[in-house]
């Protein structure tokens, strides 16, 4: 009985560990995404959610998003909308016909109130 109640605890403060990452800070923002990691088949498009974690001081403000990393020909991630003032904006990755096989890591930015915070998110193509 005891090692069932264990297990129980273990399993509930895991959940609220993982529930907890992506909370608003007491300073400053963050960014998370929907999905860390993604598969894209040449000619396929796939999108995933940006949430902007704003603190209270950080509510008001226009936040842009761009990528920071280099790209392969025939990969394009854009933003819609790219700047915006709301909590959330959409992360669309295009991947054209002709691009290799391999896995791309990309950067994700937004910058707000002149501060940048970065995430990265992993794109696969087979």
């Amino acid at each position: 009985m005891k090692s069932t109640l264990s297990i129980i605890t273990f399993m509930l403060l895991s959940l609220l560990v993982q529930a907890q990452t992506a909370e608003v800070p007491k300073k400053e923002f963050a960014v998370a995404l929907s999905a860390s990691s993604l598969t894209v088949s040449p000619g396929d498009n796939k999108t995933v959610e940006m949430s902007i974690l704003r603190s209270k001081s950080y509510q008001k403000g226009e936040a842009t998003l761009n990528i920071s990393s280099r790209l392969p020909e025939g990969l394009a991630v854009t933003f819609e909308p790219a700047k915006t003032s709301d909590s959330k904006t959409e992360v669309r990755i295009a991947a054209a016909a002709g691009l290799a096989s391999g896995t791309y890591n990309v950067i994700l930015n937004c910058t707000l109130n002149y501060k940048a915070k970065g995430t990265s998110l992993k794109i696969v193509v087979p």
